[in-house]
């Protein structure tokens, strides 16, 4: 997939850098035709090249979910590249 992602591993919020200001929006749109739940976060809350998305991973997800999302996430990549 090739995204830079930071975090912890102490929170459940998972970000994965996107850099390209004029795809943030894009990229939540796709994410969430394909019933994909996502916080997209750019400029002024964020530097202006470095917009990212932000998941909520939960203990309720099971590994299908979480692999299912992997998919998706790789997918609207590739669409938005």
């Amino acid at each position: 997939m090739g995204f830079i992602i930071y975090g912890n591993n102490d929170s459940p919020v998972v970000p994965m850098m996107l850099y390209m200001p004029a795809k943030l929006n894009a990229f939540g749109r796709e994410m969430l035709k394909r019933n994909i739940g996502v916080v997209v976060v750019g400029f002024p809350a964020t530097p202006i090249i470095e917009s990212r998305a932000r998941f909520c991973i939960s203990a309720a997800h099971t590994k299908e979910m979480l692999d299912m999302a992997l998919s998706v996430i790789s997918e609207v990549g590739d669409l938005l590249h």
